[in-house]
């Protein structure tokens, strides 16, 4: 996943460097406090629910976790996230989370949405979290929308002022 880089294979990502991160993710992940994430995830869609005023959801994250987020190009001229408000202080950090159509590794169809997409995301417990908010993916993920009204479609918007989660860019 790291040798692609915003959708194009990335030449200055070798496989040893890749190697390093991938070893340094682990490390960091099973450092992770569970209960203390979500704790902190609770608490952020607590506020987000039961917000009285006219604040943003931009707003509520930027008061309850000290940054917010900003989708906008980057230096290889493609979407990238940034940090527009606050910083990261520490490594284990909840920063985003990564919305679309989950399919359970060899029980669910995923031979069409994966074709020319580098939006896949392969979770270590066997689910693939399929990311991309466009062309059939979009379409998939607009069905089980339409069947399960619940799910959060906000996240395909280009406009991220009308995200009604501000984790989801």
């Amino acid at each position: 996943m790291l040798k692609y880089l915003f959708g194009h294979r990335s030449s200055y990502l070798n496989n040893e460097t890749i190697d390093k991160v991938q070893s340094l993710c682990r490390t960091i992940e099973n450092k992770i406090d569970q209960n203390i994430l979500h704790q902190q995830i609770s608490q952020l869609f607590n506020c987000l629910l039961n917000c009285q005023s006219n604040k943003s959801p931009r707003m509520i994250l930027q008061e309850q976790m000290n940054f917010s987020l900003n989708k906008s190009l980057s230096q290889t001229h493609a979407q990238g996230i940034f940090i527009d408000y606050g910083e990261i202080t520490k490594a284990g950090q909840l920063v985003a989370i990564y919305p679309g159509t989950i399919y359970r590794r060899h029980i669910d169809p995923l031979l069409l949405p994966s074709i020319r997409n580098t939006f896949l995301l392969s979770r270590k417990d066997d689910l693939i979290i399929d990311g991309r908010d466009r062309g059939l993916s979009r379409s998939i993920y607009l069905s089980c929308h339409a069947r399960y009204p619940l799910y959060d479609r906000t996240w395909l918007s280009n406009d991220i002022f009308l995200h009604k989660n501000p984790l989801t860019l």
